[in-house]
């Protein structure tokens, strides 16, 4: 979930700070157009298998005309790139 703030920046709450049961994040980089939203944030020191910790990125950008959701994940330290495709529900809040 993204949170557009009256100032401008932008909350995150996405399903691995609710597991980790950290507060939403502030978006490293924000910017929203007619056509698209752009977020960026960084969970640090994020918790992986066998006790490994790193420092995890996040991109996603919406599509409004289409309404389509694509992120990129990004692990410091790991050789590989997850990213994947998704629709999206807007909410007024």
């Amino acid at each position: 979930m993204i949170d557009i703030q009256k100032d401008g920046t932008a909350l995150v709450v996405d399903p691995f700070l609710l597991y980790m049961k950290q507060a939403p994040k502030t978006a490293k980089f924000f910017k929203e157009d007619a056509k698209r939203m752009r977020v960026r944030w960084r969970i640090d020191d994020m918790k992986y298998a066998r006790g490994h910790t790193s420092d995890t990125d996040f991109s996603l950008v919406f599509d409004k005309r289409r309404n389509k959701a694509s992120i990129t994940i990004n692990i410091s330290n790991a050789s590989n790139t997850d990213n994947g495709t998704g629709s999206c529900a807007l909410q007024a809040s």
